[in-house]
């Protein structure tokens, strides 16, 4: 470490959770300036009549958040606790700093500040660091020399005590909801000293981009915008050049099989139902419980999500609120508590409830959970106001900080019934119903004693046996325990008959634009491969090829995405193909249509195949770890999916073969055709 100056800190102890990795990045950017206009920002000009343009995968990402709250937050808040300060500049915000972004800054900065001597080593775990810091030295470390840069002018002075409190104006657009969009943080802040405010309307900032490239363009000269033309077009051939990336290489041959997970045993008791799988855990398990909901009417379903969000956040019959509260977070250990409808031929409408606790605590727990489930008060109106006007924006789609799940869900909705069940009674539908409920209250107070009646029933419809069914991963000799608690407490509920499963889903669309208040746009399509005949796990390769061979190479280095990308999924049988952060939604529908002629079209050799085997093998979702495995199988059971057919599929992507392209570009073409897209965008794009 002495010759190049990396300081080392290093946590000794007998964790057993190690991980070590190295990432070491050539810096292909100092080479290639090409790479810098990709990746950062460039300007682009077709013609001398034609309007400059600014684009990159990081300004498009940072543009993005344009009107995102919780960035603007960030970003102000560094500014308040350290105005003028190198602190305050911690985030880049191509999208405001596009002026002074370079490639000459970026070749300074690098220059400046990667070396080793200016480095922090940090190891951690039960490892033989004596090994693993020779290794470092000998691979790395000695190979550089101390740069001695002295970076004591970038220090900041010693802070002053202070207190600043100023209001900010965040970024959006006319005709965006403003109403309880608000949020308020508190730091603590050494400085007092005052900082500019920022713009408050997103058509202010994209109206000072549109000033600055025509004063730019206005201030070249003949020569200038000729060289920026051609300047273009060389970016465009260089861009456009097709490379692979798959480049490390495994044999397919040794890639180990997917084993159906097995070791579980399924008993039936009075009206209920139990899996019970051994897990390599000690003194743990985890739990699921699954409850019929198939008989609640539409109004009950969205009543159950209101239930939901109060069971186990209001008193009980035998304790308050806080004891509630503090017996949850002793027995109740990452608890959630959803609604489903899965996509399987043995399932049903159901509520899933979801949690890991101690088995020796296991009683407890199951008394606590049938109590908050059983016997919460509902008269407590002010609770029943308060946790709904906290909760609904959550809900809020059109709001929401998450564009591209609002994309995923919705397209989603078209091939998968789970996500059409989630529409329906879970997305912007339940928001509205939050805000009625609010509403109401705020107007009525004496509203809440119909409501608590209401959830009284929803409780009393919902804890009852017939399909109930107890699903668990702990240590083998715990689980006849576990399984005699079970029977004892939920075969003494009361039983009913299994009801119809007919939900009146909302029309389905294959094909729509979704309008949010958000800069941001992304755009996903998925089909679900299962449903069309003839598929086999060998074709799965060959999406992995064209995300790199053609849709990451048109949207984030053509187009200007932030990310994109192809995903398949052994489980469901889920193709999705997305992007986000995307300034050219308009041509994204396009490039999505033009994957199975990129398939066909894709010149591969068998070491580059090979390569995707390896990628869609590990990225094909299989279930991993001592709860999560068996829980998924015996949930697959359960909702009637087969675990042995995403096992076959995941097994038989290693025998893919070139000579299969042409038959893949055809089968992927029928996917397509049956798949849903959605674009969620800003309404000016």
């Amino acid at each position: 470490m002495k010759k190049s100056g990396a300081e080392l800190l290093w946590v000794k102890n007998s964790d057993p959770e190690l991980a070590f990795s190295i990432s070491y990045h050539t810096p292909y950017v100092l080479k290639n300036e090409n790479i810098f206009k990709r990746e950062a920002i460039r300007y682009e000009l077709d013609g001398p009549k034609e309007e400059i343009r600014m684009i990159g995968t990081v300004f498009s990402e940072d543009f993005g958040f344009l009107t995102d709250m919780s960035m603007e937050v960030v970003n102000n808040l560094v500014d308040a606790l350290y105005p003028e300060q190198y602190a305050s500049h911690a985030i880049g915000r191509a999208h405001r700093n596009y002026q002074n972004l370079t490639y000459e800054a970026v070749l300074d900065t690098y220059r400046r500040y990667y070396h080793f001597d200016n480095s922090l080593l940090f190891l951690y775990g039960d490892m033989d660091y004596e090994r693993i810091l020779s290794f470092l030295d000998k691979e790395y470390l000695s190979a550089t020399e101390r740069q001695e840069a002295d970076l004591s002018v970038y220090q900041d002075p010693a802070a002053e005590d202070g207190y600043v409190e100023t209001t900010v104006f965040a970024p959006a657009y006319e005709g965006d909801q403003t109403e309880n969009a608000s949020e308020i943080d508190y730091a603590f802040s050494l400085e007092d000293k005052s900082w500019e405010d920022l713009p408050g309307l997103a058509e202010t900032i994209l109206g000072e981009q549109e000033a600055y490239l025509a004063d730019r363009k206005a201030s070249m000269t003949e020569e200038d915008i000729r060289q920026m033309i051609l300047d273009t077009k060389e970016f465009m051939e260089w861009n456009e050049s097709e490379s692979s990336n798959s480049d490390f290489m495994i044999d397919p041959s040794d890639i180990p099989d997917e084993e159906p997970y097995m070791d579980y045993e399924k008993t039936n008791g009075d009206g209920a139902a139990y899996y019970m799988a051994s897990a390599e855990a000690e003194n743990a398990g985890r739990y699921r419980m699954y409850l019929d909901t198939s008989d609640f009417s539409d109004e009950e379903k969205m009543d159950l999500g209101l239930y939901s969000m109060l069971a186990g956040n209001m008193g009980t019959r035998d304790h308050s609120l806080e004891e509630i509260l503090n017996l949850k977070s002793e027995y109740l250990y990452s608890y959630e508590m959803e609604s489903l409808y899965p996509d399987g031929e043995e399932a049903y409408p159901m509520m899933r409830l979801d949690w890991v606790t101690l088995t020796e605590d296991y009683e407890a727990e199951l008394t606590l959970l049938l109590e908050m489930l059983g016997s919460t008060d509902f008269t407590d109106t002010k609770q029943i106001q308060e946790l709904p006007a906290r909760e609904s924006d959550f809900y809020d789609r059109l709001r929401t900080g998450d564009k591209l799940s609002v994309a995923r869900d919705l397209a989603a909705s078209y091939v998968y019934r789970d996500y059409a069940y989630q529409e329906a009674y879970r997305r912007q539908e339940f928001y509205y119903y939050l805000e009625d409920i609010k509403n109401k209250l705020e107007e009525d107070s004496a509203y809440g004693a119909g409501w608590a009646e209401r959830l009284r029933s929803v409780s009393d419809k919902l804890m009852k046996k017939g399909r109930l069914v107890s699903a668990c991963a702990a240590p083998e000799s715990d689980l006849e325990t576990i399984k005699t608690i079970s029977a004892g407490m939920q075969e003494a509920l009361p039983s009913k008959e299994a009801g119809e499963s007919s939900i009146p889903f909302p029309q389905k669309m294959q094909m729509r634009a979704v309008i949010l208040e958000s800069s941001d746009q992304c755009a996903v399509t998925i089909g679900n491969c299962y449903e069309a005949d003839g598929f086999s796990g060998k074709y799965v390769p060959f999406l992995m090829a064209a995300d790199d061979w053609y849709t990451v190479p048109k949207f984030r280095f053509q187009m200007g995405a932030y990310s994109s990308g192809i995903n398949f999924l052994a489980y469901s049988g889920a193709m999705l193909m997305y992007n986000y952060s995307d300034p050219n939604a308009a041509e994204t529908i396009k490039v999505f249509e033009g994957k199975v002629d990129a398939i066909a079209a894709m010149k591969l050799t068998e070491k580059e195949l090979d390569g995707y085997i390896l990628t869609a093998v590990t990225s094909s979702d299989m279930a991993r770890g001592v709860f999560t495995e068996p829980l998924m199988t015996m949930e697959n059971e359960i909702v009637g999916r087969d675990t042995r057919k995403a096992c076959e599929v995941a097994n038989t992507m290693k025998f893919a073969v070139l000579e299969d392209q042409k038959a893949v570009s055809e089968y992927f073409r029928e996917v397509l055709n049956q798949s849903g897209t959605v674009c969620s965008c800003e309404i000016k794009k």
